[in-house]
């Protein structure tokens, strides 16, 4: 899905970022600590560190920007999309099917405890629109309400033994309650926050690196003209007339 591959490329931009964030924290501070002692030569290569920073700072802001409206974009359309994947592409509830499709929505009711797209409630559910139901399956056949993948404590070696009364009457408390948007979407708000946890702290260490470089320019250009203020005219070498 668009909306999946582009929350993906804010996840993996904002690692990187992370990455680089900690980095020059890292090493703003030694070229602080280093350009103490060295302030000559320090100076110019300090001056890039800032603009650097600057920059990577305002990209790092810029990944919280894009974040909520992704994530809104998700939540917007994540849904309808997996209803119509779900219809498209589910034709057996088991996981040897040649449609591998197919197989992956029996796999993850499997793994992630769900069922359907949207909580299963009663014998009328998503599952009424796939092939499964109306052309050819166990559903058409009105053998089964939902998959056996749906049941409680089942996997791969024993969801054809499931029992009647969750795949074929739906008895509450024998499948899975939650719809599998409701669990993935879960899986990705929890991941959200800890994103914009890491984020925010990179922000912080830039903030503080660009500090620490500013701190060291300024000191420097003070000690400078503190120099320059002690060398009196008097001091400084004659030039002789030709």
């Amino acid at each position: 899905m668009d909306s999946i591959e582009a929350v993906s490329r804010v996840k993996t931009l904002s690692i990187i970022l992370i990455l680089i964030g900690v980095a020059l924290m890292v090493v703003g501070i030694g070229w602080f600590i280093i350009g103490l002692r060295f302030q000559e030569k320090f100076t110019q290569v300090q001056k890039y560190y800032v603009i650097l920073v600057l920059i990577l700072l305002a990209m790092t802001i810029a990944v919280i920007a894009l974040w909520d409206p992704m994530e809104s974009k998700v939540e917007t359309y994540m849904q309808s999309k997996m209803v119509v994947a779900l219809k498209a592409h589910f034709v057996e509830d088991t996981t040897t099917n040649s449609n591998p499709l197919s197989n992956a929505w029996n796999h993850m009711f499997m793994e992630l405890d769900c069922c359907g797209v949207n909580a299963v409630v009663s014998t009328t559910n998503d599952f009424d629109a796939t092939s499964w139901c109306t052309t050819l399956g166990s559903c058409q056949a009105t053998s089964s309400q939902i998959p056996k993948t749906c049941c409680l404590n089942v996997d791969r070696n024993s969801y054809t033994s499931a029992p009647a009364g969750c795949h074929a009457s739906v008895n509450s408390g024998t499948y899975n309650l939650k719809g599998c948007y409701a669990v993935i979407k879960e899986k990705l708000l929890r991941y959200s926050s800890r994103i914009i946890g890491f984020v925010s702290t990179t922000i912080v260490l830039e903030i503080i690196a660009v500090i620490l470089a500013l701190s060291f320019l300024v000191c420097n250009e003070l000690r400078e003209r503190s120099r320059l203020a002690t060398i009196s005219p008097g001091t400084l070498p004659s030039v002789e007339a030709n």
